[in-house]
């Protein structure tokens, strides 16, 4: 396969998946048919981003008063990364941010904190750490 039906590929399980439980697309990820999802579960909204370009996905998690981001590599876990997003969709929340990133980091993927106003201001995460990237 290659590096174009891949990236198609990838595209279209995001869509299928994250469309199939509740999870929507702005206007302009609409009119564009970008892989861009939200999903907002009344304490959080959670925001789902993926790169073709850059071959990651970014994750936000935005209240009212919060906000906290994670750029993951996903490599050949696509579907488990896809699972653990879905799997905490209804419950996340800022409180449980970390027990999230726990499952991320124990499928195994590689997951950064985006720290800063630039997402190249990227800090690695490693299990059982602190992760209060939450701003």
């Amino acid at each position: 396969m290659s590096g174009q039906d891949q990236r198609q590929s990838i595209q279209e399980r995001i869509t299928d998946r994250l469309g199939a439980q509740g999870w929507f697309r702005e206007a302009a990820a609409e009119k564009f048919d970008w892989p861009d999802f939200a999903f907002d579960n009344g304490r959080a909204r959670m925001e789902f981003f993926y790169s073709a370009a850059d071959d990651w996905v970014r994750l936000g998690i935005l209240t009212d008063s919060q906000e906290g981001y994670l750029q993951v590599r996903f490599g050949e876990h696509l579907e488990a990364l896809l699972d653990a997003v879905i799997a905490v969709q209804q419950e996340l929340a800022p409180d449980c941010w970390d027990a999230f990133i726990e499952i991320l980091l124990a499928v195994p993927l590689e997951v950064y904190a985006i720290t800063g106003e630039d997402e190249s201001d990227l800090v690695k995460l490693h299990s059982s750490g602190s992760f209060r990237a939450m701003g």
